[in-house]
């Protein structure tokens, strides 16, 4: 039996052995390996030389549509209000996928004002254009799948953690009364408030923060643990990098007043950390309360209180901090190395306002647009008010195919 299958499978000698590779098939290999290494470290370096923008925030997929009376009383919604979904309003969402007329955004502050900063920079060649990322925690669901593909198809290097817990992706339904133009919105945040920090250190995130020249965040990042943590770690990254003579800019935009009234323990943990300090008068104000300044109640001195703030303490003293403040239609003020500056802003008709709720965040991608491109601060505000006025005559943060910004 054991000569038959000797016979059958007879043992390879030194003479009919044949390696699997010649040394010169190696040595090509080697030499493939070797350029491949150097062009992953010549776009790495270039991507460094260019800069690039890095988001970090909590992801939602965005849903709107255009409704009638019935949808709100069905679901107990009152026209106008912004609400947390109940389970009640679970089967909402559901609808929304199923009707065509849903329209869909990658949503969430931060991400918006990703996007926004990636559309402004297409028109810059592409061998010169800055890069823009964004980082967060997605769902292992279809709405995640749906959210990344809607990130890549406005430009974005979006890298989301994927939850293992079985949340669902963050999601944000926009109701749109047909009759009235009232907007209701509906928010189940699902695993978007539940980021790792420690997704930063990962092989993709941390070459993202790498290559990246500024880091913007949110306050609804800064309503969870995680994201607290996440901010303080890029804080430190920025001031590192720093004191090797490397500029890096942390940048946070406050998001809504109810952030600094009720977030206060963790605005003040990553304060220190901000260069780039951006809100809306309301939110200036309530921001002074939470840190015990005076206020005028009446008539706040808004400009008196981006100077405190730029004065606050700093971790980096790389740069000093600046701070802008918009104000609607009314100047933006803007302090930098504790000079003011205002800019008008252009009038607009009322008519023309159909949506104020994405104006902070394109103002904010537009403005990190010219700076990523070392642009004066004249510049910056100039774009961002170009890009505010232009989002709020739309629905969302819905922008043109075309960016025609000159």
């Amino acid at each position: 039996m054991m000569e038959a299958a000797a016979r059958v499978a007879p043992q390879a000698t030194a003479s009919n052995k044949k390696p699997l590779l010649s040394m010169a098939s190696i040595a090509k290999l080697g030499s493939k390996a070797s350029r491949a290494r150097k062009n992953a470290a010549a776009r790495r370096a270039r991507a460094r030389r260019l800069g690039g923008l890095l988001g970090c925030g909590n992801p939602v997929l965005n849903m709107t549509i255009s409704i009638g009376d019935g949808v709100l009383e069905h679901y107990q919604l009152e026209g106008g209000s912004v609400v947390l979904a109940e389970e009640m309003h679970l089967p909402l969402f559901e609808q929304l996928l199923k009707d065509p007329k849903t329209t869909y955004e990658a949503g969430g502050a931060a991400q918006n004002t990703c996007r926004v900063c990636a559309w402004m920079l297409s028109t810059v060649k592409k061998e010169k254009r800055p890069s823009t990322a964004y980082v967060g925690r997605a769902g292992d669901d279809e709405n995640g799948r749906k959210l990344a593909a809607l990130a890549v198809d406005a430009g974005l290097r979006a890298t989301y953690e994927i939850d293992k817990e079985r949340r669902p992706t963050g999601r944000l339904a926009t109701l749109v009364n047909r009759g009235t133009g009232s907007r209701t919105m509906v928010a189940d945040l699902g695993a978007s408030t539940h980021y790792d920090p420690g997704h930063l250190e990962e092989h993709i995130p941390s070459r993202l923060l790498e290559e990246s020249s500024i880091i913007v965040t949110d306050g609804f990042f800064l309503t969870h643990s995680g994201g607290v943590e996440a901010v303080e770690r890029v804080g430190k990254h920025v001031a590192a990098c720093a004191s090797q003579g490397e500029a890096k800019v942390l940048v946070l935009n406050l998001g809504a007043p109810y952030i600094c009234e009720h977030f206060g323990k963790a605005l003040n943990s990553v304060l220190p950390h901000v260069d780039l300090l951006i809100g809306n008068r309301l939110e200036m104000v309530e921001l002074a309360r939470q840190k015990g300044f005076e206020v005028d109640e009446e008539d706040p001195d808004i400009a008196a209180l981006c100077i405190a703030f730029a004065s606050l303490p700093k971790n980096s003293g790389a740069r000093g901090r600046v701070v802008v403040a918009t104000g609607g239609p009314d100047d933006t003020i803007v302090v930098e190395n504790g000079i003011e500056k205002r800019f008008a802003v252009a009038p607009l008709n009322k008519q023309s306002i159909v949506d104020r709720n994405g104006a902070g965040d394109a103002f904010a991608g537009a403005f990190l647009s010219q700076l990523l491109q070392k642009r004066p601060v004249e510049d910056c505000v100039h774009a961002a008010h170009w890009a505010a006025r232009l989002v709020i005559q739309r629905s969302g943060v819905a922008l043109p195919e075309e960016c025609d910004y000159a």
